[in-house]
């Protein structure tokens, strides 16, 4: 159409996993360099529930807790 959209993006989950992997984004490309982004994350070390962004429906268990922090 040659004309600017309006976009989302949405991230869906369909089942809970056995092991749940996340990965935040630190770092912000700006074009000509690349800056770590400072904002604070708060995370649950315990009992991080996961149900109500999981789609559809699942019967298991959907809680996690914290395992491993890599600050690579």
């Amino acid at each position: 159409c040659k004309s600017l959209q309006n976009a989302t993006k949405k991230t869906k989950i369909w089942y809970s996993p056995p092991r749940l992997i996340i990965q935040f984004k630190r770092f912000e490309d700006n074009g000509s360099f690349v800056r770590k982004n400072n904002k604070k994350v708060m995370f649950p070390i315990m009992n991080f529930d996961i149900s109500k962004y999981i789609e559809s429906y699942d019967d298991k268990l959907n809680t996690y807790n914290l395992y491993a922090v890599d600050f690579r």
